[in-house]
């Protein structure tokens, strides 16, 4: 069903059918399902066996009110167990969160923080209540602290989930509330006078010990205070309080970059400061974040703060702004500090500005957008930082969510998988799979006309000992059939291993997590 088609470099004119049904992957879709077994059409590797989770955007509208961003609809959690038999199961659901249960009681979309104004616009005029809302749809990535079921996003709530995905604990809150009985931080950590909203919670480091370390930054209003970032450590045994790591001054009286992700080595920890900042006063006016909500400051720097893991200690080094989507990798070479980074120009404004729907529903908007590309920096002792393109022969590569072999995190790595967009220099729709050795050059492309790939996982084959031996796991949208499908690939080759249909449309997800059968034992136990 699937073909590994290679195009010609300089195709004097593109297909009809490359952007067939793109426009349908961004929106609605509120059939659920729980503990559905899949079809499996070909024969799935035995050491498969555990639980394949995702969340994403699945509902765009309420009563007459339209969503403005690809990332702002309603979120749905995906469900994928492998019981290691042959078997598989799929159940995807609403996440019962308080933005969502708002807006079904008030009949439209209800005041909270989102990326872009909604249609008829609404955020202006609710201003403050846009801040003080729910402000908790913004789920990105599934994850565990321990044992403990979250699911993250960018800022400091932090949503704890029973063992299905589904059901929502509790809502640790950014700061406590007055008169409100949600659970905030039970800790010193929040500096007084500071405002400790955005993080990195989405990809955070896991520890040997169950620990999760992300950072967060806290803005001031006092002109006489520098603005700060907390490096910080999540326990299972008390996940309200915060462990310090470190604590970080931001140069110039710059305010904290926004964060989606920093960068993690055995030694230490880089938080990356791109030009992008969060503007409070403007998000309490109700501006979307891609619309005004994050400033974008021409002319700033991009500011990497190293941070030794052991002891504290803080270095910066700085190089031309930039914007940035992914961490690939970060790694240690001698006393280099070394990161691959998906980046953008400033100009561009990065991710969120190609996720405004009218950009993305719009065929010249996106197919004109500048492309992204993956950029090498080594950060030397002297504090100075050397920049390279990782593929010099693809300035314009424009890939995204990319994934490597986990055991090769922290080290040097070669191989990459992620998803590109504008294939062989095709429409932006025209959307494929790709494996990258950034050692020798060579490359594999996995495309089909019509067919929309989310990011994949590697999962590697126990016992292995090249860095590609394993498998990919991924969903598509079919374009014609407007059907989504589970697959699984020869990580190797790309070669499809096996596919099973969903039998519903999966919109546009984002991030995924993959939990081994240990980690998964509870999770899966519960719905098996």
């Amino acid at each position: 069903m699937f073909r590994l088609l290679v195009v010609a470099l300089g195709v004097a004119c593109a297909s009809a059918d490359e952007d067939m049904g793109f426009e349908d992957w961004f929106t609605t879709e509120k059939k659920e399902v729980w503990g559905q077994e899949l079809k499996v059409n070909g024969t799935l590797p035995s050491y498969l066996e555990g639980l394949f989770a995702q969340s994403g955007p699945a509902q765009y509208e309420m009563g007459n009110m339209h969503f403005g961003h690809a990332l702002d609809g309603y979120a749905k959690t995906i469900r994928i167990e492998f019981d290691g038999s042959g078997k598989v199961f799929f159940s995807t659901s609403f996440l019962q969160t308080g933005f969502y249960k708002e807006s079904l009681k008030e009949g439209k979309i209800s005041a909270g923080m989102t990326a872009a104004e909604t249609v008829p616009p609404s955020r202006a005029k609710l201003g403050v209540k846009n801040g003080m809302g729910a402000n908790d749809n913004n789920y990105i990535k599934p994850q565990k602290v321990g044992k403990q079921d979250v699911m993250t996003s960018d800022t400091m709530y932090l949503t704890l989930l029973n063992g299905t995905y589904e059901n929502i604990t509790e809502t640790i809150t950014a700061m406590a509330i007055p008169f409100s009985k949600k659970p905030s931080w039970n800790d010193t950590l929040q500096p007084l006078g500071y405002l400790c909203i955005q993080a990195n919670m989405a990809h955070g480091a896991k520890g040997a010990d169950g620990s999760y370390t992300a950072a967060m930054g806290c803005q001031t209003f006092n002109v006489g205070l520098p603005h700060l970032y907390i490096v910080f450590k999540l326990h299972e045994s008390n996940i309200q309080k915060r462990e310090l790591v470190a604590k970080v001054h931001t140069p110039d009286h710059r305010r904290p970059s926004y964060m989606h992700q920093n960068g993690v080595t055995d030694k230490h920890y880089i938080i990356i400061g791109t030009p992008l900042y969060m503007d409070m006063v403007g998000v309490l006016r109700g501006k979307g974040l891609a619309q005004g909500g994050l400033d974008n400051v021409e002319g700033d720097s991009t500011a990497f703060h190293v941070v030794d893991r052991k002891t504290g200690a803080v270095r910066t080094a700085k190089t031309p702004g930039f914007l940035m989507g992914h961490v690939m990798n970060a790694w240690e070479e001698g006393d280099d500090v070394v990161m691959d980074l998906t980046v953008y120009s400033q100009k561009s404004g990065g991710f969120f500005a190609r996720y405004l729907l009218d950009v993305i529903l719009n065929k010249t908007a996106r197919d004109t957008f500048d492309k992204g590309t993956v950029m090498r920096y080594r950060i030397k002792p002297n504090n100075t930082v050397e920049t390279s393109l990782v593929i010099p022969d693809a300035p314009e590569i424009d890939v995204e969510l990319p994934d490597i072999n986990p055991n090769y995190e922290g080290k040097k790595h070669c191989i990459f998988w992620a998803v590109q967009f504008g294939t062989e220099r095709r429409s932006f729709a025209s959307i494929a799979l790709i494996k990258q050795n950034v050692c020798t050059g060579k490359s594999k492309v996995l495309y089909e006309e019509g067919v929309y790939p989310s990011e994949h996982r590697f999962i590697p084959r126990p016992g292995a000992t090249e860095e590609d031996d394993g498998v990919l796991v991924g969903l598509t949208f079919d374009g014609k059939t407007k059907l989504s499908t589970l697959r699984v690939l020869d990580a190797k080759t790309l070669n499809v291993v096996a596919t099973m249909p969903t039998d519903l449309k999966i919109p546009f997800p984002v991030h995924t997590t993959w939990f081994g059968k240990d980690e998964a034992a509870d999770a899966m136990t519960a719905i098996v």
